[in-house]
């Protein structure tokens, strides 16, 4: 009868400590099943952020290529008003040359009358 006794409390002991071992498993399985949850709340906060970023960096690139082409606009433009602003100068030159010319040419015909 001693040793069937001996051997029941043996076994609640053992019993007990698995239940203890099994609530400390338990416990520990909580917290590492909170931490992953933690974890995948700022794994998905991050990739908020980065598509936030890359959203703001298309913009930016969008903004620069929109200046580019202002940029190039007003240099096409810059370029053709210095040709027209060229073209100006020379047939204001060459009206002047005319005008010159045609001077001397009524000087040389007023020259060969008094002749």
């Amino acid at each position: 009868k001693i040793i069937l006794e001996t051997k029941l409390g043996l076994a609640r002991k053992a019993c007990q400590a698995a239940e203890t071992n099994s609530s400390v498993a338990r416990d520990e399985a909580g917290t590492a099943n909170a931490r992953v949850e933690s974890l995948s709340y700022q794994l998905r906060d991050s990739q908020s952020k980065a598509e936030g970023l890359q959203l703001d960096l298309r913009q930016k690139n969008d903004e620069m290529h929109t200046v580019k082409c202002q940029l190039q606009q007003t240099e096409y433009e810059l370029k053709k008003t210095k040709r027209e602003k060229e073209g100006a100068e020379k047939e204001r030159d060459s009206k002047k040359s005319r005008a010159e010319l045609q001077e001397e040419i009524d000087n040389m015909r007023h020259a060969l009358k008094d002749i």
